[in-house]
């Protein structure tokens, strides 16, 4: 399962903009020294689904590049708050599922030595 990681410092941003809704987003991890949240991209999609707005549902296919953190925080800017209430909601949809947890998890594993390895598309 693809994931969205959003560092600590993208976090507090959008939380800024949004309040800490965006924090039930996905699930929050840390080292001790950095935390992240990962968003997963099928919660993205299904909530932007569920809107069925086609300038939202348009810009999906960015979301699998490797630029996906900050086309997702643009992405969050333009579709507003009713957007990461839905992600919210998504997310706890498909959360719920012990096969989901799994992939969640898998996909955090993968992508965690990208995450602290190259911090060049975080800052």
């Amino acid at each position: 399962m693809e994931v969205i990681l959003l560092m600590e410092d993208d976090l507090k941003h959008l939380e800024h903009r949004f309040g800490p809704v965006v924090r039930r987003m996905g699930p929050w991890n840390s080292d001790g020294v950095f935390g992240y949240a990962t968003v997963p991209l099928p919660a993205v999609e299904s909530a932007a689904g569920r809107l069925e707005c086609a300038q939202i549902t348009g810009v999906l296919h960015r979301l699998h590049t490797p630029e996906r953190t900050r086309v997702f925080i643009k992405f969050l800017e333009d579709g507003g708050a009713v957007l990461v209430e839905q992600i919210v909601a998504a997310y706890g949809s498909i959360a719920g599922s012990g096969e989901s947890q799994n992939r969640i998890g898998e996909a955090i594993a993968q992508t965690q030595t990208v995450v602290f390895s190259d911090r060049s598309y975080i800052d």
